[in-house]
């Protein structure tokens, strides 16, 4: 598998601004000084119990870790449209673990990369509101994203290109050629921890509209004629693959708050063991005086598995009110609650959330996986703490029970997830 040249890209970046400076060689020089140097240091604490119910949990049973990564950045000023990023990660794995799950590694990783690297050119706005950015970038979209959930995080090589020209829409296509994965030199050489090199490159198209009062709209595509594993997205799918997602929220014109959202998201496969599945979903939303209420409901096709999102975001953007169980499996229907009290303290923002889940008979089968029956209770507390501008944290617990039909078996799992992050 080739490494991504360091080297070679940092020569790029100079090369395209110095041709730049013939032109106007004395705005180099202040494009480059005026920049602005950032950056995050992150920690995360993972701890879980042992549950029966491996298949069930996966990577989330039985865990102890803890980790950190300091991410440092650098973005010029702009020279004639044109801005340079490039982006250094460090991480640390503290050696806490003392079980054997997936977390273990893939949570805690002891690496020195470059996970950002591009090179942006912004058009005239009074002729067009376009950006094109190219090189090592991150992306964020229902169907393709780079997880921010570890201290270290994903990237990706290729092009996007990004307009605004028509009101309230954004219109982002996307031209990947490589799927660069947080561990580096600390990778286990797994399907899920190398690289990923796309040699029949990966296109999306993500549209986002806000024309209509109160009504939001999203909708992308995307595809690959990838052979063989295409590193490990939500589900692991062999060969090239296509998927759509689209939604629609609306607020309703009414006194009392009261917000409906739809989604519909499907996935056709190349490889002909693979049947063509979907999801569809709802999602009611209100506020009761300072309570937010919602209510959401998923059904997956019990034909196949959805892949998810493409970039270890396997819950990608449904309406499920889940912490920490995938809500992806073929033949599941999902049924959760949320209520998000404010309780009038700057910064913070609290879910309490329970998800019951059933699964047909033929979604067991074809997924290999058995959640019917099972239900998750989850707290997710987030605060920005104000006495330290850019120091957050996020405490996130769940209670889970997998209902295996054993009933000598521990069914159950406790799951406790810490994060420390600061900003510069």
């Amino acid at each position: 598998m080739k490494r991504f040249n360091k080297t070679k890209t940092a020569l790029v970046i100079i090369s395209v601004l110095g041709i730049s400076a013939q032109v106007n060689a004395g705005g180099l020089p202040e494009a480059l000084t005026g920049g602005k140097v950032s950056g995050e240091v992150k920690t995360l604490f993972i701890n879980s119990s042992y549950t029966d119910a491996n298949s069930q949990a996966g990577p989330l049973d039985n865990n102890n870790i803890g980790s950190a990564a300091v991410q440092l950045n650098y973005d010029s000023g702009d020279f004639n449209g044109f801005k340079a990023s490039v982006g250094i990660q460090a991480g640390k794995d503290f050696e806490l673990h003392d079980n054997a799950s997936e977390d273990d590694s893939r949570g805690t990783i002891t690496a020195t990369t470059l996970y950002k690297g591009h090179l942006d050119y912004n058009f005239d706005e009074s002729k067009t509101k376009t950006q094109i950015r190219v090189g090592r970038q991150s992306i964020v979209s229902p169907l393709l994203m780079d997880s921010g959930m570890y201290p270290m995080r994903d990237s990706w090589d290729g092009v996007t290109v990004t307009n605004k020209d028509i009101p309230n829409t954004t219109v982002k296509a996307a031209y990947i050629t490589k799927w660069v994965k947080r561990y580096g030199n600390d990778s286990n050489g797994s399907v899920v921890q190398e690289d990923k090199e796309y040699d029949d490159p990966l296109y999306s198209v993500h549209v986002k509209n806000e024309s209509i009062k109160d009504l939001a709209l999203e909708a992308q595509y995307m595809s690959t004629k990838q052979k063989g594993n295409n590193g490990d997205p939500g589900t692991s799918t062999i060969d090239g693959y296509s998927t759509y997602y689209t939604k629609a929220e609306y607020k309703l014109p009414t006194a009392h708050p009261v917000k409906i959202g739809v989604m519909h998201a499907g996935a056709a496969f190349d490889n002909a063991a693979e049947k063509d599945t979907s999801l569809s979903g709802i999602n009611v939303g209100t506020k009761v005086k300072s309570v937010g209420l919602n209510v959401a409901y998923t059904t997956i096709d019990d034909d196949n598995d959805y892949p998810g999102t493409l970039g270890h975001v396997p819950n990608f953007q449904t309406f499920n009110n889940v912490l920490i169980n995938d809500d992806m499996f073929a033949g599941t229907k999902i049924t959760s609650v949320k209520v998000s009290p404010d309780f009038k303290v700057a910064g913070l923002k609290t879910d309490l959330s329970y998800a019951k889940f059933s699964q047909s008979a033929a979604g067991i089968s074809n997924s290999a996986t058995n959640l019917d029956g099972a239900s998750e209770l989850a707290l997710d507390v987030k605060y920005d703490i104000p006495t330290v501008k850019g120091l957050s944290t996020r405490i996130g617990l769940a209670k889970v029970d997998y209902d295996l039909p054993d009933a000598s078996k521990d069914s159950d799992m406790d799951y406790a997830r810490v994060h420390l992050n600061y900003k510069f």
